[in-house]
């Protein structure tokens, strides 16, 4: 698990699925948003928020490390997203259990779009409690 706990582990799992949501949110904004993968970004953030409420984390949720992580580097996150990619659109989507269950790694695909060209790239969010001098070296993962 590597969470330390089951409630950290779900607190963990809904941050992936909360950067998904704030990331769809903050696209269409910044008017770079295309919905790729279908569900609506109102049904996006309907599935954090049911997440967390099945497992009663929530409210502490609402004020973790990892949220406040997210929603400090979103704007910086998509910024330089848009700016190494001008011409495109971008879309999110919550992958973490399907990729797990295929025995691959990633908790997100980014969905990048260019003159109807779509690239898709699974991603592994990397989100520290406790900052970036405690990282995890060994998982197989960049950063």
């Amino acid at each position: 698990m590597g969470a330390g706990s089951t409630k950290e582990h779900y607190m963990q799992d809904t941050a992936e699925i909360y950067f998904v949501y704030k990331a769809r949110q903050k696209a269409e904004e910044m008017g770079v948003f295309e919905n790729v993968c279908g569900d609506s970004i109102c049904e996006t953030e309907r599935q954090y928020i049911s997440y967390a409420t099945e497992r009663g984390v929530l409210r502490d949720f609402g004020n973790c490390a990892y949220k406040e992580g997210i929603d400090l580097a979103i704007d910086k996150i998509m910024d330089e997203l848009s700016s190494t990619y001008p011409n495109a659109v971008f879309d999110f989507e919550c992958v973490e259990t399907e990729l797990r269950n295929k025995n691959m790694k990633g908790d997100f695909l980014l969905h990048i779009v260019v003159d109807k060209e779509a690239r898709t790239v699974p991603v592994s969010l990397k989100n520290y409690k406790k900052g970036y001098d405690t990282i995890q070296v060994c998982s197989g993962t960049w950063n």
